[in-house]
């Protein structure tokens, strides 16, 4: 497993499933609705990564993505260039994040059980933000209040009862952990080729425009 780029340096790191990074994959090489669909998934199968994409962009960019939305147009347009130059195999420290993947997974379950929408889904996901800051700042005597936005800070006086997991979540929780070697290389691959076809759209782009004003003349 990999571990995503410190959102601050006085903070524990957040791992990033390689299960994850698959789905990243996938989306850095799909079509735009596809792509959408792909990184929405990505977001509200793993908290972790949820939460890392809200907190780096406040931290780094001074960004408050506050929908599922704006997480994925973020990660489309810079998101993934972040993971690359930055994620980690062996950071100094590991926590032990899989109890709050599962209370996040569950409190997710939940919400969609009541139809709630996708955005009221991602703020479940990450309504037990208190328990993961105090993960992520188990070596400072203060939790670090500026790990993300105002409205992400508000829910850590989230005082709701857990959700209970259940078999199915359990299911999700291990299959979050699972170990695929090959996942990142591919991810690495992926956001390469993506990389290059824009690039090749571009250049596309720029060529077909300068003929036409040449023809016009």
């Amino acid at each position: 497993m990999h571990y995503l780029p410190p959102i601050d340096d006085a903070l524990q790191q957040l791992p990033l499933a390689d299960s994850t990074l698959l789905r990243l994959a996938d989306a850095a090489l799909a079509e735009d609705d596809a792509r959408t669909g792909e990184f929405q998934q990505a977001l509200l199968d793993d908290p972790a990564f949820a939460l890392w994409c809200v907190g780096w962009a406040w931290k780094h960019e001074e960004r408050s993505l506050e929908t599922v939305g704006e997480v994925v147009h973020w990660l489309n347009a810079r998101g993934l260039a972040a993971i690359v130059n930055g994620a980690d195999e062996a950071p100094t420290g590991k926590i032990d994040s899989l109890g709050c993947v599962r209370e996040s997974l569950a409190r997710r379950k939940a919400a969609a059980a009541a139809d709630a929408s996708v955005n009221d889904q991602f703020m479940a996901l990450l309504s037990n933000f208190a328990r993961w800051r105090g993960l992520l700042s188990a070596n400072q005597e203060e939790p670090d209040a500026t790990i993300g936005p105002a409205w992400l800070r508000e829910l850590a006086n989230n005082v709701s009862e857990p959700a209970v997991a259940d078999r199915e979540i359990d299911a999700s929780a291990t299959n979050w952990q699972v170990n695929i070697p090959i996942a990142w290389p591919l991810f690495q691959r992926a956001v390469a080729m993506r990389h290059k076809l824009d690039e090749f759209e571009t250049r596309w782009d720029e060529a077909f425009l300068r003929e036409k004003l040449a023809s016009m003349k």
